[in-house]
């Protein structure tokens, strides 16, 4: 296992999670909610954490996948996003399309 991941394995294990203000970022919100908001459509949480940016979308009709290295951040996801794709690995998609950007040969690889 690599040094970030035991790292925040370790925090979410100790409830010491900083980053985590469960409060979605005001960048985020103007693209949902501002003057040049963009419709609902598909999005990609990476590095999701306990969920929070997952259900604020979901609330605005988005459909949401999120990914996480860490199984506990997944099952707070879980709780706070039920409606919400989420997954423990980073998948292998091959010209996937979002509503913004897209992803092309990602590596698949198994969170420890």
């Amino acid at each position: 296992m690599n040094t970030p991941r035991m790292i925040f394995r370790l925090a979410y294990l100790l409830g010491l999670k900083p980053w985590d203000t469960g409060v979605t970022p005001p960048e985020l919100v103007d693209w949902v909610e501002g003057p040049k908001a963009l419709p609902p459509g598909s999005a990609l949480d990476i590095g999701c954490g306990t969920g929070t940016n997952c259900q604020y979308l979901l609330d605005h009709k988005w459909q949401v996948t999120g990914v996480d290295f860490v199984p506990r951040a997944l099952k707070a996801a879980k709780r706070t996003a039920p409606g919400a794709t989420l997954h423990l690995r980073v998948h292998l998609f091959l010209q996937a399309r979002f509503d913004r950007g897209r992803a092309q040969r990602l590596r698949s690889q198994e969170a420890d």
